[in-house]
């Protein structure tokens, strides 16, 4: 077992994982302000359920979090 991001990159297409400091720093809370923020390890694009399955396993094997987002507004 690698690491969450070298997994998650492992088992997705590759622009489906993302990284890049910039994107991860807008990613880091959304509206409500109702829980504190912390800067994401990676953001995931999944295109179906069977992307976001893996997403979650893997998640689960490393004991990550997941937090998933919709229209980010969180209100």
């Amino acid at each position: 077992m690698g690491s969450p991001v070298e997994d998650l990159r492992a088992v997705l297409p590759a622009d489906r994982v993302l990284t890049d400091p910039d994107l991860l720093a807008t990613h880091r809370r959304d509206e409500a302000d109702l829980c504190d923020a912390g800067t994401p390890l990676a953001v995931v694009r999944p295109r179906d359920t069977a992307e976001v399955a893996a997403a979650v396993r893997v998640a689960a094997a490393h004991g990550v979090p997941v937090v998933p987002q919709g229209a980010r507004t969180g209100l």
